[in-house]
Protein backbone atom coordinates (compact mmCIF):
# COMPACT_ATOMS: atom_id res chain seq x y z
CA UNK A 1 0.00 0.00 0.00
CA UNK A 2 2.90 2.41 0.96
CA UNK A 3 4.23 2.47 -2.36
CA UNK A 4 0.52 3.14 -4.16
CA UNK A 5 0.05 5.90 -2.36
CA UNK A 6 3.44 7.67 -2.05
CA UNK A 7 3.17 7.41 -6.08
CA UNK A 8 -0.52 8.91 -5.98
CA UNK A 9 1.17 11.51 -3.77
CA UNK A 10 4.23 12.23 -6.13
CA UNK A 11 1.60 13.11 -9.11
CA UNK A 12 -0.62 15.53 -7.32
CA UNK A 13 2.11 17.41 -5.78
CA UNK A 14 4.29 17.70 -9.24
CA UNK A 15 0.96 18.71 -10.28
CA UNK A 16 0.67 21.63 -7.54
CA UNK A 17 -1.57 20.51 -5.48
CA UNK A 18 -1.25 20.30 -1.15
CA UNK A 19 -1.29 16.80 -0.34
CA UNK A 20 -0.98 15.35 3.48
CA UNK A 21 -1.02 11.74 4.65
CA UNK A 22 -0.54 12.15 8.27
CA UNK A 23 -2.61 14.53 10.87
CA UNK A 24 -5.62 14.68 8.63
CA UNK A 25 -8.11 16.41 10.92
CA UNK A 26 -10.87 14.78 9.63
CA UNK A 27 -11.76 12.06 11.87
CA UNK A 28 -12.58 8.18 10.96
CA UNK A 29 -16.25 7.11 11.10
CA UNK A 30 -17.86 5.88 14.37
CA UNK A 31 -20.99 3.65 14.35
CA UNK A 32 -22.96 6.10 16.32
CA UNK A 33 -21.99 9.12 14.49
CA UNK A 34 -23.32 7.57 11.10
CA UNK A 35 -26.44 8.43 9.97
CA UNK A 36 -29.36 6.05 11.02
CA UNK A 37 -30.14 4.01 8.12
CA UNK A 38 -26.44 3.41 7.64
CA UNK A 39 -26.06 2.47 11.11
CA UNK A 40 -28.79 -0.12 10.70
CA UNK A 41 -27.19 -1.98 7.41
CA UNK A 42 -23.68 -1.93 8.64
CA UNK A 43 -24.91 -3.69 11.26
CA UNK A 44 -27.00 -6.22 9.57
CA UNK A 45 -23.79 -6.89 7.23
CA UNK A 46 -21.62 -7.29 10.08
CA UNK A 47 -24.06 -10.13 11.31
CA UNK A 48 -24.26 -11.54 7.72
CA UNK A 49 -20.21 -11.95 7.66
CA UNK A 50 -20.73 -13.59 10.79
CA UNK A 51 -19.99 -10.95 13.39
CA UNK A 52 -20.61 -11.98 17.05
CA UNK A 53 -20.98 -9.04 19.35
CA UNK A 54 -24.39 -7.73 19.99
CA UNK A 55 -22.72 -3.85 20.34
CA UNK A 56 -19.16 -3.96 18.38
CA UNK A 57 -16.59 -1.37 18.66
CA UNK A 58 -16.44 -0.48 15.15
CA UNK A 59 -12.66 1.42 14.45
CA UNK A 60 -11.86 2.40 11.62
CA UNK A 61 -8.36 3.56 10.75
CA UNK A 62 -7.61 7.03 9.77
CA UNK A 63 -8.16 8.40 5.90
CA UNK A 64 -5.16 7.57 3.34
CA UNK A 65 -4.61 10.85 2.41
CA UNK A 66 -6.03 14.76 1.84
CA UNK A 67 -5.38 16.48 -1.44
CA UNK A 68 -7.18 20.23 -1.34
CA UNK A 69 -9.85 19.36 1.19
CA UNK A 70 -10.70 15.86 0.03
CA UNK A 71 -10.54 12.55 1.63
CA UNK A 72 -9.25 9.88 -0.84
CA UNK A 73 -9.06 6.35 -0.14
CA UNK A 74 -6.21 4.88 -2.49
CA UNK A 75 -8.11 0.62 -2.57
CA UNK A 76 -5.38 -1.66 -3.56
CA UNK A 77 -5.64 -5.54 -4.07
CA UNK A 78 -6.97 -6.42 -0.57
CA UNK A 79 -9.94 -4.46 -0.59
CA UNK A 80 -11.26 -6.21 -3.56
CA UNK A 81 -12.95 -9.88 -2.59
CA UNK A 82 -16.81 -11.61 -1.83
CA UNK A 83 -17.02 -9.73 1.62
CA UNK A 84 -16.48 -6.30 -0.04
CA UNK A 85 -18.49 -7.47 -2.57
CA UNK A 86 -21.36 -8.64 0.33
CA UNK A 87 -21.25 -4.85 1.72
CA UNK A 88 -21.88 -3.37 -2.12
CA UNK A 89 -25.11 -4.80 -1.90
CA UNK A 90 -26.29 -2.12 1.35
CA UNK A 91 -29.28 -0.66 -0.04
CA UNK A 92 -27.90 3.13 1.07
CA UNK A 93 -25.58 2.92 -1.84
CA UNK A 94 -28.01 4.52 -4.18
CA UNK A 95 -27.89 7.41 -2.34
CA UNK A 96 -24.17 7.97 -3.16
CA UNK A 97 -24.57 8.47 -6.89
CA UNK A 98 -20.42 9.61 -7.28
CA UNK A 99 -19.53 6.29 -5.93
CA UNK A 100 -18.15 3.71 -8.21
CA UNK A 101 -20.79 0.93 -7.40
CA UNK A 102 -20.80 -1.30 -10.62
CA UNK A 103 -17.42 -0.91 -11.07
CA UNK A 104 -16.46 -1.84 -7.24
CA UNK A 105 -18.77 -5.02 -7.86
CA UNK A 106 -17.03 -6.36 -11.07
CA UNK A 107 -13.36 -5.50 -9.27
CA UNK A 108 -15.01 -7.76 -6.15
CA UNK A 109 -15.27 -10.60 -8.99
CA UNK A 110 -12.33 -10.56 -11.35
CA UNK A 111 -9.75 -9.42 -8.41
CA UNK A 112 -10.22 -11.35 -5.75
CA UNK A 113 -7.59 -13.91 -6.91
CA UNK A 114 -5.14 -11.03 -6.51
CA UNK A 115 -6.53 -10.44 -3.30
CA UNK A 116 -5.85 -13.68 -2.35
CA UNK A 117 -2.43 -13.94 -3.45
CA UNK A 118 -1.44 -10.86 -1.45
CA UNK A 119 -3.74 -11.55 1.64
CA UNK A 120 -3.15 -14.86 2.54
CA UNK A 121 -0.04 -13.84 5.33
CA UNK A 122 -1.18 -14.11 8.40
CA UNK A 123 -1.65 -10.21 10.05
CA UNK A 124 -3.31 -10.11 6.47
CA UNK A 125 -5.83 -13.09 7.21
CA UNK A 126 -6.44 -13.17 10.84
CA UNK A 127 -5.50 -11.58 14.35
CA UNK A 128 -6.92 -11.85 17.99
CA UNK A 129 -9.14 -8.54 17.22
CA UNK A 130 -11.22 -9.49 13.91
CA UNK A 131 -11.80 -13.34 15.35
CA UNK A 132 -13.13 -12.14 18.53
CA UNK A 133 -15.60 -10.29 15.75
CA UNK A 134 -16.14 -12.71 13.69
CA UNK A 135 -14.72 -15.91 14.98
CA UNK A 136 -12.10 -18.41 14.20
CA UNK A 137 -10.91 -17.81 10.31
CA UNK A 138 -10.78 -20.80 8.20
CA UNK A 139 -7.04 -22.14 7.14
CA UNK A 140 -5.34 -19.45 5.16
CA UNK A 141 -5.87 -19.02 1.58
CA UNK A 142 -9.12 -21.25 2.25
CA UNK A 143 -12.54 -19.00 1.30
CA UNK A 144 -14.97 -21.55 1.53
CA UNK A 145 -16.45 -22.21 5.17
CA UNK A 146 -14.86 -19.17 7.93
CA UNK A 147 -12.63 -18.17 5.52
CA UNK A 148 -10.50 -14.75 6.58
CA UNK A 149 -12.02 -12.70 9.73
CA UNK A 150 -9.49 -9.72 8.41
CA UNK A 151 -10.77 -9.49 5.31
CA UNK A 152 -14.65 -9.17 6.71
CA UNK A 153 -13.59 -6.50 9.30
CA UNK A 154 -11.75 -4.61 6.35
CA UNK A 155 -14.85 -4.96 4.51
CA UNK A 156 -17.08 -3.74 7.12
CA UNK A 157 -14.55 -0.65 7.59
CA UNK A 158 -14.95 0.70 3.67
CA UNK A 159 -18.67 0.64 4.26
CA UNK A 160 -18.46 2.81 6.86
CA UNK A 161 -15.92 5.25 5.60
CA UNK A 162 -18.15 5.33 2.34
CA UNK A 163 -21.73 5.73 4.39
CA UNK A 164 -19.56 9.01 5.87
CA UNK A 165 -21.37 10.79 2.44
CA UNK A 166 -25.00 10.13 3.60
CA UNK A 167 -24.00 13.35 5.55
CA UNK A 168 -24.37 16.24 3.23
CA UNK A 169 -21.87 18.08 5.65
CA UNK A 170 -19.40 15.77 5.43
CA UNK A 171 -15.85 16.37 3.92
CA UNK A 172 -16.11 15.12 0.39
CA UNK A 173 -14.68 11.64 -0.84
CA UNK A 174 -13.21 9.91 -3.87
CA UNK A 175 -12.59 6.52 -3.64
CA UNK A 176 -9.88 5.40 -6.43
CA UNK A 177 -9.08 1.46 -6.88
CA UNK A 178 -5.62 0.67 -8.39
CA UNK A 179 -7.62 -0.73 -11.31
CA UNK A 180 -9.52 2.23 -12.28
CA UNK A 181 -9.00 3.43 -16.03
CA UNK A 182 -7.64 6.64 -16.06
CA UNK A 183 -9.93 8.63 -18.76
CA UNK A 184 -8.88 9.89 -21.72
CA UNK A 185 -5.86 7.62 -21.57
CA UNK A 186 -6.68 4.40 -23.14
CA UNK A 187 -5.34 1.30 -21.79
CA UNK A 188 -3.91 3.10 -18.41
CA UNK A 189 -5.01 2.38 -15.09
CA UNK A 190 -4.37 3.98 -11.49
CA UNK A 191 -1.77 1.20 -10.78
CA UNK A 192 -0.30 2.23 -14.08
CA UNK A 193 0.03 5.57 -12.98
CA UNK A 194 1.66 5.53 -9.54
CA UNK A 195 4.19 2.76 -10.50
CA UNK A 196 4.96 4.28 -13.90
CA UNK A 197 7.17 7.12 -15.37
CA UNK A 198 4.96 10.66 -15.03
CA UNK A 199 3.72 12.51 -18.16
CA UNK A 200 1.40 14.88 -19.21
CA UNK A 201 -1.92 12.78 -19.79
CA UNK A 202 -1.50 10.66 -16.89
CA UNK A 203 -1.29 13.29 -14.77
CA UNK A 204 -4.29 14.40 -16.16
CA UNK A 205 -6.38 11.21 -16.48
CA UNK A 206 -5.82 10.90 -12.74
CA UNK A 207 -6.77 14.26 -12.07
CA UNK A 208 -10.16 13.83 -13.75
CA UNK A 209 -10.52 10.62 -12.24
CA UNK A 210 -10.21 11.90 -9.00
CA UNK A 211 -12.53 15.21 -9.37
CA UNK A 212 -15.06 12.99 -10.63
CA UNK A 213 -15.47 10.63 -7.83
CA UNK A 214 -15.03 14.15 -5.13
CA UNK A 215 -17.72 15.81 -7.34
CA UNK A 216 -15.82 19.08 -7.77
CA UNK A 217 -13.10 20.70 -9.05
CA UNK A 218 -9.15 20.49 -7.28
CA UNK A 219 -7.38 24.10 -6.13
CA UNK A 220 -3.95 23.86 -8.32
CA UNK A 221 -1.20 25.55 -6.40
CA UNK A 222 2.07 27.13 -7.45
CA UNK A 223 3.81 25.63 -4.31
CA UNK A 224 1.94 22.71 -2.94
CA UNK A 225 3.47 20.30 -0.70
CA UNK A 226 3.45 16.75 0.33
CA UNK A 227 3.99 14.69 3.15
CA UNK A 228 3.82 11.67 1.76
CA UNK A 229 7.03 10.59 0.80
CA UNK A 230 8.91 11.19 4.00
CA UNK A 231 10.12 8.08 4.69
CA UNK A 232 8.68 8.28 8.89
CA UNK A 233 5.15 8.82 6.82
CA UNK A 234 5.66 5.26 4.74
CA UNK A 235 3.26 2.46 5.20
CA UNK A 236 4.40 -0.77 5.34
CA UNK A 237 3.86 -2.96 2.62
CA UNK A 238 3.86 -5.54 4.42
CA UNK A 239 0.65 -5.31 6.74
CA UNK A 240 -2.93 -4.15 6.53
CA UNK A 241 -3.40 -0.64 6.73
CA UNK A 242 -4.24 1.23 9.90
CA UNK A 243 -3.69 0.10 13.53
CA UNK A 244 -4.36 1.34 16.77
CA UNK A 245 -4.42 5.02 16.39
CA UNK A 246 -4.56 7.84 19.16
CA UNK A 247 -8.44 9.30 19.16
CA UNK A 248 -8.61 13.01 17.79
CA UNK A 249 -10.74 16.01 18.13
CA UNK A 250 -13.70 15.54 16.26
CA UNK A 251 -14.15 17.79 12.85
CA UNK A 252 -15.43 17.53 9.63
CA UNK A 253 -15.73 19.67 6.55
CA UNK A 254 -12.43 19.97 5.19
CA UNK A 255 -11.34 23.61 3.83
CA UNK A 256 -10.07 24.79 0.66
CA UNK A 257 -6.23 24.90 1.01
CA UNK A 258 -3.98 27.02 0.28
CA UNK A 259 -0.06 26.73 0.02
CA UNK A 260 2.31 29.27 1.10
CA UNK A 261 5.44 27.29 1.02
CA UNK A 262 6.14 23.52 2.02
CA UNK A 263 5.95 24.26 5.64
CA UNK A 264 2.67 25.71 5.46
CA UNK A 265 1.66 23.87 2.99
CA UNK A 266 1.23 20.98 4.74
CA UNK A 267 -0.23 22.06 8.12
CA UNK A 268 -3.15 23.74 5.76
CA UNK A 269 -3.87 20.05 4.37
CA UNK A 270 -3.95 18.56 7.78
CA UNK A 271 -6.82 21.01 8.78
CA UNK A 272 -10.65 20.85 8.08
CA UNK A 273 -12.69 23.12 9.28
CA UNK A 274 -15.93 22.09 11.79
CA UNK A 275 -19.19 21.30 10.41
CA UNK A 276 -20.48 18.01 12.20
CA UNK A 277 -18.54 14.99 10.29
CA UNK A 278 -18.51 11.50 12.34
CA UNK A 279 -16.64 10.09 14.78
CA UNK A 280 -12.78 10.00 16.29
CA UNK A 281 -10.15 8.17 14.22
CA UNK A 282 -9.03 4.54 15.68
CA UNK A 283 -8.20 0.81 14.68
CA UNK A 284 -7.51 -1.08 11.50
CA UNK A 285 -8.84 -0.28 8.07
Amino acid sequence: MGQDVNGFCRILRDAGHAVAVKGIAAPAPRLAALPAEGRAEILSLYRRLGGRQKAPELRPGPWDVLVDGVLVEVDEQLHFNRYRALTLTASSYRLLPRFPLSAYRSFCTTKESACLKVGAGQGRWMNTSTEAHFGPSGPRGVLPGNGSSRWKQRAIYDLMKDFTQLDPAAPPLARIAIWDSLPGVPGATVEDAVHGPPNAAITQGLLLLLEARAGRQLNRHSSASSDCDSPRLRRSSDGPKGGDEPARPDATQATRITAHGSSRACRQARRVSPRGSPGSSGEGR
